[in-house]
């Protein structure tokens, strides 16, 4: 039976070692990975060249780091660098005919990630081993060495993580979110933010449909924030994901209704935000609607008589 026991404690042992090896934290939170947000990278394309993954993702981070949501004063946040082999042509292609789209096999990077924690409550970074510019969002978080890396990565982690919407006009922008407003509802959603100074309504997202606010990294990679609106909603994650709001939320808290109301209980982003301080919107909303289905109504019931007139003069 001790022998026994002393072989499990040998194997616990070295599994442990192997972990510590492969996993480097370069953030750690004040709460349980549970009510934490957590960031994990994983490497494609590098092979056993791991010490040169980790200086290249310690040199992304530190770019990063410049971004509020990521910044040093953020305590709920762990980051992890997973450095464990991966094979040496990697998990990621380019995808035609869009070229900066480079997706990754999605089952790979669970399950390097899966060696240093295996939260539900996590975020896949996937660091493709080549200079070309590119990268994806959806279920994970891809990026590579380039020059634009760390901002390609914060907006990506933006689709990923926040649940913002592209806001650069092209035809190929991707993702609903709260940063993008409708033909009807414009920038209702954070009028709260205008009236303050802290935001802008102007016309964008994809084919340039929308309205949002500017400056913001979700639509010019050149920008340095992500803009007050979608960092108020980012706010609203960190309630939902740590059950707290870090510091920087702080600007909000005396906006509109606050951020209790805007986020809601549970701390999620509202799918459809409304302005809090206008509470008859909904009911403008429904008599807007009622007024296009008369007037469709009334074209269909022009058009059936004139139709009729036309068909009796034959």
């Amino acid at each position: 039976m001790k022998k026994l026991f002393i072989t499990l404690f040998t194997l616990l042992s070295t599994l442990s070692f192997a972990q510590s090896r492969e996993c480097v934290k370069i953030k750690s939170s004040k709460n349980s990975e549970g009510q934490s947000i957590n960031l994990v990278f994983v490497g494609s394309a590098f092979g056993s060249q791991l010490n040169q993954f980790e200086a290249t993702v310690r040199r992304h981070w530190r770019a990063i780091e410049r971004f509020t949501p990521f910044s040093p004063q953020i305590n709920t946040m762990n980051v992890w660098i997973v450095k464990a082999s991966s094979p040496t042509d990697g998990f990621c292609a380019s995808s035609s005919p869009i070229e900066r789209l480079i997706t990754c096999d999605i089952t790979k990077a669970k399950a390097l990630a899966d060696r240093c924690t295996s939260q539900t409550n996590r975020e896949i970074i996937v660091i493709h081993n080549s200079d070309q510019h590119g990268g994806s969002g959806g279920e994970i978080s891809v990026s590579t060495n380039s020059p634009y890396a760390p901002a390609t990565i914060v907006h990506e982690i933006g689709h990923t993580l926040f649940k913002l919407a592209d806001e650069y006009t092209r035809s190929d922008a991707g993702g609903r979110g709260p940063n993008c407003g409708g033909q009807f509802r414009q920038c209702s959603g954070w009028q709260d933010l205008i009236d303050a100074g802290l935001a802008t309504c102007e016309s964008g997202c994809r084919n340039n449909s929308k309205f949002t606010s500017s400056p913001s990294i979700m639509r010019d990679l050149n920008e340095t924030s992500f803009g007050h609106m979608n960092q108020r909603n980012i706010c609203c994650i960190f309630k939902q994901k740590t059950g707290e709001y870090p510091r920087f939320c702080q600007t909000y808290q005396n906006i509109g209704a606050g951020l209790d109301s805007y986020c809601g209980a549970g701390g999620s982003i509202p799918s459809n935000p409304s302005n809090p301080s206008d509470p008859n919107e909904s009911v403008r909303r429904f008599f807007s609607r009622l007024r296009n289905v008369g007037q469709n109504l009334n074209e269909r019931l022009n058009e059936s008589l004139n139709n009729n007139q036309t068909s009796g003069g034959n």
